[in-house]
Formats: structure tokens, C-alpha cells, sequence
């Protein structure tokens, strides 16, 4: 097998992720920041648009327009889960309930002052250094309409130059402005993908990092006014939209363009040309229904072709041919579910010694930001056992936020370079379970299941039990558990009349000397407990993999000559002469069994540690766990498990999760696993979906035996969890 391959098949069960080189994706990026503004309030959205073309990422800041009772849109849990903010900033006009409303749903939420984005980088400084005397600049016109509406418009689609930063854009720019009826085609040009605008310049470097799903069409907004309600839905939906594969992004254009078609030629070479790619159709068109007959007569003068087809497809190969014209469709704006990531990428290979690294990260290719003024770096996918937490970001660097990733808050540079320490991964748990609320204890029985794991070093030693004659040879040797001699007792007292008599206990407690220890069979035996036809070379072939794995030991029985105590001697305990643990007599090893006529049988006996997650029913743990475990073809290489965890929340009972799995800063899986099917109750799996729910994690639910009712495995699968059965377990 390859060596890549062979790497993929390692997981990495405990701490083995602290010692290891690894592919570290970082990125950095401007703010994604929310304003909270009054309902209709055009003056303060001006204000607040004006400010979001001087600060990187403005153009991707949320506009939250709040009534005075405190009310805020219904689009705003999408937006929100699009994309989350860092921070909502509370403008000065809004009311003390509508500013205790936004407090409410947005807990970081900070007054808006003059100085909101002092710290913050200028769009310019991300051009890097200025170009040099008799260079020649850059061109950038600006659009200067007549109408305060239009000028309103403006602000929205292009930007806003202050007076007192002229001088700075001058350093950079050749600048003009442009009146109508060339404004529109300026309006227009600044917004394509290689336009010059402030707005444009402020998402400079916000690429995808990531999305799911992907967006789609390419969207063009008609304006038919300059209505505060028009102006929101606009901007948040571009600050929620990505550009789509083969695609542009978000543009708009007011009403009256259409009065200049002549200006709109632009929109022809705006959907991407790319030999052997083809979208259909090239743009979706927003505008309200009386205007399209409008827009389609201007459309036609460009030209673009109306098609009706409204379901988005993209061909790509030698054959695909882009469509010439360009065709567009009339569709309502359509919000992905999210989330999304942006910003601008680099890579590094970093080695973790002990969970300890020292970093050098360079600053990523093209980002020439160089200056005292914040940049937020994003450590992305460090090898860490669960979902960053506070806790854990806050492990990792002392200055570590959980967003994205490991968030730092730093000055723009050529290179970061600190120090960083990855968490254990009992500590990963502590701080995932406490940082959502709950108190972590864990059970007896898991860590007796951890200790196991621990033990193999490996998932893939779970595969000698993934066969059900295999159990019944562990089974066979397996003492009697606590539970189910409870359960007989229980049963014979409630025969007997509901009494427990000292003498009757005594007697059956006598009767089941494997309670007391792990039995140790000769191969005969074995097959005898496992009855249905089963033969001592039956057992042998079963017996080497269970061995090998540590789950079973050898050993002979030798009986004391002087006190008649029964020995059981591990391989490594014997010896020519052996001592009576019972008396302390020194024995010669016997040649022959107590016929005479044999060589001592071998017998065999549970492990420990094997004896204790039998008894205390735990190989459907170990079985759930094996069936979770990564696929190659998953490309996954961090894999955890934590058997045993006890959450507690507030005065709620305690809840046992019978095993925590991890991808490690993917999904989380919290299951329940029992050994018949019926065995899960109502109740039990209710807790199971709550703790699921409360703790961001995906159910699951697994049994040996049997098959789970329809209406449990129906609320699993609903929660979009997994049902793990027989045919998963021992696959």
C-alpha cells in the first residue's frame, strides 16, 4: 500500500495529535460587523454608508434596521446564520428599547461612535506601497447625479470619498467626476470585477474560504427608488453573497438608467467569458414586477437574451460554449442557508512537539497591508480533538477568540510570529462540555473503556470483535455481571415470596464463583458454554486474534499439593517452580494433568481490563465506536472518542452519553449504544436528542441486537443522526 494511503488509515484515537507535523490553513480578513439603525431613518442610513466605504469589509457589514417597540426583520436569524458578526455596533438614534432589543439577540453589541473603525484599515492600505513619482496611476471616476435620491443610490452601489481623505485617494487615483448620463455607466463600472470604487476596494482580499451550499446565479438589482427599505435589502443581501463558481456577484443599478440604455453596454461583458464554461442564465434580475417590461425593453438594446428557464445549471468541458449574448432570467433574491467564511488564504507546515509550536506565518500572497491597524488572523484547522470553544481558543493563545477558528485581532504585517499549545484531549472535552453549559464527570465503565483504547493504540484493533463468534467466546469467559446477578437474585427472592434470607444468599453467592473472578476455560470447555454445535477446533481458530489483540491470556491451572488452592498462571508466570498464592508453598510445575495420563491443557481467561467492559456492558460501546471511525476515502485523519461521558446541567438530572466521537474540529457525535435494541426507552432517547441538541452535536443510536422501533429511529434521523444496527456494527 502507498504510504499516503497507509497515513490516511492512522487515526488519531487520544493525544497522538499532539506530536506531529501538520498543513496549517490560515487566513486573515477585515471585520464582519453588524449596524443597527432606526427603521426608516435615511439620514442615519446615509451616515452609516458613508463610514462602511472607509474600513475594510465595510461593503460586507450588515445594516439591522430596528423599529422603536424593538422589532427587528424576520431575515435577520438567515443573515446571522450566513454569516455571524464579530460585533453589532447600536447607532446613537435608536431608541433605549430598540437598543435593548439589539443587546438582547446580539450579546456583543457596542455603542456606534465617530471612532467605531479608527483601528481599523482604510480600503487604500490595501493596495500596499504607493507608487512611486512619474508612475502612472490608476483611474477612478466618480458618478455625480443631480437627485438626492440619485446620490442616495450612489452611496449604496458605489461609495463615498470625504473631502478630508480626497487627498489620500488622489495619492493612489487619477480622479474625476462624471455627471449624467455617463454617471450610470460609471455607477455600473465600478461595481464589475474590475471596477474601481470604494466599496469595491473595501471587500478587496473577503474571497471565499468558505461555503455550503454554493451560491448560484450572478444577481442584478433594479432600483426603482431610493426608499430606506429598497437601500436595506440591497445591501445585506450583497454583504450575504459570495460570488458564485463561473459567476460575478451582487450589482445594482437604479431605474433611470434604463432612460440611457447606452450606459448599461457594460452588463454585457459582465457575466464571466470563460472558454469551455457555460452558465444558463448568465444573470438573475431583481426588480419589482411593473418594471419589467421596462427592464426588458433596455435589455434588448444592449443586448441581453431573455431566457425561462429559472433553474440555475453551468456546463463545463471542451463543448460548453458561453452564451453569446448573455442571458438573464427575472427571479426574486434567493438567500443560501450559509455559513460562510471569507477572507484571504495562506498555508503552512507547522511541527507540533508535545502539543507545542512556535509559529511563522507570512502574511498571504497579494495581501501588501503593511501598518499598526487591525487585521483579524484566523488560524483555521488546527489538529485540535473538537470545535474550538472560548475555552480552548483561549488555550491555545492567550489572546485566541472562537471564530472561524482561533482568532487573533493583530496588527497587518509581512509575518506573525508566537507561540501555541494544543489542548489534551481530556482537556478538548472539559472545555467543549463547559463552555455549553454543562458540568463533565466521567463513568467508571468509560474510563475502563478508554484505558482499553489506550491500550490498542489503534481504532482498527476493534476489528477482531466485529464478529459475533468471536463475543461468544469472550462472552463464554466473561464473569457474571453485577447486573444480572442482581437481576437473580431479585427474581428467586420475588419466587420465594419478596424475602431475602441471609442463609439463602449466602448459598447462591457460592454457587457463582464467576462473579468473584474472570473464569479461566481450557478450549473444551469454552466450546461447551458456547453450545450450539460449537467444537474445541471451532474455538481454537476463534482464540489467535482475540489473543493477539490482548483481549484473552493463556495460562495453566496448577493445584497446590499441600492447601488444594486452584493457581491460574499467566504465560509469564511460570517457571520450573511456581508459588502457591494461597499458602506460599513452592511447587514444581506439573508435567501431566491429575489423570497422569496428559500434558496439562492451556486455559484461557479475560484480560482485565476486558473482563471489567464485559461485565459492565460495554463492547456496544466499542462496536459504535469502530463503526464510526473515518472511511478512507473520507480524507479525515483525526478521529476521538471518549467513552463514559456524565453531563449535568443546572438542577436537570445527570445524563451518562454512553460515547463522544470526533472528527476533530468537524462533527460531533454523542450516542447511545445498548446491546439489545429494546432497550432504549422513551425517555432516555428524548435526553439523548436534548443533550444532542444543547451541546451543537449529532445524534446517534446503536445495538447489537434487534432493531430499533420505527418511531426512535424516525426522531434520530430527523435530527439528521445516525442508526447504527447489527449490520453496521459487525460489517
Amino acid at each position: 500500500m502507498h504510504a499516503a494511503a497507509e497515513a490516511r488509515r492512522h487515526y488519531v484515537v487520544f493525544d497522538e495529535h499532539l506530536t506531529r507535523q501538520h498543513r496549517l490553513t490560515y487566513f486573515v480578513r477585515g471585520p464582519e460587523w453588524a449596524i443597527a439603525l432606526p427603521t426608516g431613518d435615511l439620514e442615519a442610513l446615509e451616515d452609516v454608508m458613508r463610514r462602511c466605504a472607509a474600513f475594510w469589509n465595510g461593503t460586507g457589514t450588515l445594516l439591522i434596521p430596528v423599529r422603536e417597540d424593538g422589532h427587528m426583520p424576520r431575515l435577520l436569524d438567515a443573515w446571522l446564520q450566513i454569516r455571524p458578526v464579530d460585533v453589532c455596533f447600536a447607532h446613537g438614534r435608536l431608541s433605549d428599547r430598540a437598543r435593548a432589543s439589539v443587546q438582547a439577540r446580539i450579546r456583543r453589541t457596542w455603542p456606534f461612535r465617530e471612532t467605531f473603525d479608527v483601528h481599523e484599515l482604510n480600503p487604500l492600505e490595501l493596495w500596499g506601497p504607493l507608487p512611486i513619482e512619474g508612475d502612472r496611476r490608476l483611474s477612478m471616476l466618480i458618478p455625480r447625479f443631480r437627485s438626492v435620491g440619485l446620490q442616495r443610490v450612489a452611496l449604496a452601489l458605489f461609495g463615498h470619498v470625504s473631502d478630508e481623505d480626497l487627498s489620500y485617494w488622489r495619492q493612489r487615483y487619477d480622479i474625476a467626476v462624471a455627471g449624467e448620463p455617463r454617471a450610470h455607466s460609471v455607477l455600473l463600472q465600478g461595481q464589475m470585477p474590475n471596477g474601481n470604487s470604494p466599496l469595491k476596494l473595501a471587500a478587496r482580499h473577503m474571497n471565499t474560504v468558505l461555503e455550503h451550499p454554493p451560491p448560484t446565479w450572478s444577481y442584478l438589482w433594479v432600483l426603482p427608488d431610493a426608499s430606506f427599505d429598497r437601500l436595506i435589502a440591497f445591501w445585506n443581501f450583497r454583504a450575504r453573497t459570495l460570488p458564485p463558481p463561473y459567476g460575478a456577484a451582487v450589482a445594482g443599478i437604479p431605474r433611470q438608467a434604463f432612460h440611457h440604455p447606452e450606459q448599461l453596454a457594460t452588463l454585457r461583458y459582465w457575466p464571466p467569458r470563460l472558454p469551455g464554461v457555460r452558465t444558463t442564465p448568465d444573470i438573475a434580475v431583481v426588480c419589482p414586477r411593473y418594471l419589467i417590461d421596462e427592464v426588458r425593453e433596455g435589455f434588448s438594446k444592449i443586448p441581453l437574451l431573455e431566457t425561462d428557464e429559472n433553474a440555475f445549471r453551468w456546463e463545463v468541458g471542451g463543448r460548453a460554449i458561453p452564451n453569446d449574448p448573455p442571458s438573464y432570467c427575472f427571479s426574486r433574491p434567493q438567500y443560501w442557508s450559509g455559513p460562510m467564511i471569507r477572507g484571504q488564504t495562506a498555508i503552512a507546515l507547522v511541527a507540533f512537539n508535545e502539543g507545542k509550536a512556535a509559529l511563522s506565518l507570512p502574511a498571504p500572497q497579494s495581501f501588501a497591508a503593511r501598518s499598526g491597524r487591525y487585521t483579524r488572523l484566523v488560524l483555521q484547522n488546527l489538529p485540535v480533538p473538537l470545535p474550538v470553544t472560548g475555552s480552548t481558543a483561549r488555550r491555545i493563545h492567550d489572546h485566541g477568540e472562537a471564530s472561524d477558528g482561533v482568532l487573533m485581532v493583530t496588527d497587518a504585517r509581512e509575518a506573525w510570529n508566537f507561540d501555541v499549545r494544543l489542548p489534551t484531549s481530556g482537556e478538548a472535552l472539559q472545555d467543549w462540555i463547559t463552555d455549553h453549559g454543562f458540568v463533565l464527570t466521567r463513568s467508571q465503565d468509560g474510563r475502563d473503556a478508554e484505558a482499553l483504547l489506550t491500550r490498542l493504540g489503534s481504532v482498527d484493533a476493534l476489528d477482531v470483535l466485529a464478529d459475533r463468534k468471536r463475543i461468544g467466546v469472550l462472552e463464554a469467559l466473561a464473569p457474571l455481571s453485577r447486573k444480572k446477578l442482581a437481576q437473580r437474585l431479585v427474581s428467586e427472592a420475588r419466587a420465594a415470596g419478596g424475602e431475602l434470607r441471609e442463609e439463602s444468599m449466602v448459598d447462591r453467592l457460592s454457587d457463582f464463583e464467576l462473579f468473584l473472578r474472570a473464569a479461566a476455560r481450557t478450549a473444551n470447555e469454552i466450546a461447551t458454554v458456547m453450545g450450539q454445535g460449537v467444537r474445541k477446533r471451532d474455538v481454537l481458530r476463534m482464540l489467535p486474534p482475540l489473543v493477539q489483540a490482548g483481549f484473552v491470556l493463556r495460562g495453566r491451572e496448577v493445584r497446590c499439593e499441600r492447601c488444594r488452592f486452584r493457581n491460574q498462571l499467566d504465560l509469564p508466570e511460570q517457571d520450573e517452580r511456581v508459588r502457591c498464592r494461597a499458602c506460599g508453598q513452592s511447587l514444581v510445575l506439573p508435567v501431566v494433568d491429575e489423570s497422569g495420563d496428559n500434558e496439562p491443557e492451556l486455559t484461557y481467561r479475560l484480560d482485565g481490563l476486558m473482563a471489567r467492559v464485559m461485565d459492565q456492558d460495554v463492547l456496544p460501546v466499542l462496536l459504535s465506536v469502530r463503526a464510526l471511525k473515518p472511511t478512507p476515502e473520507s480524507g479525515q485523519d483525526l478521529f476521538f472518542a471518549w467513552p463514559g461521558v456524565e453531563t449535568k446541567k443546572g438542577t436537570e438530572p445527570k445524563f451518562d452519553v454512553d460515547v463522544v466521537v470526533s472528527y476533530g474540529g468537524g462533527s460531533v457525535w454523542c450516542v447511545e449504544a445498548k446491546r439489545r435494541a429494546s432497550g432504549m426507552k422513551e425517555r432516555q432517547l428524548t435526553r439523548l436528542l436534548q443533550v444532542a441538541r444543547e451541546l451543537e452535536a449529532t445524534p446517534g443510536i446503536a445495538a447489537m441486537e434487534g432493531r430499533f422501533p420505527s418511531a426512535h429511529a424516525n426522531r434520530v434521523l430527523k435530527a439528521r443522526g445516525v442508526v447504527l444496527t447489527d449490520e453496521q456494527l459487525f460489517s
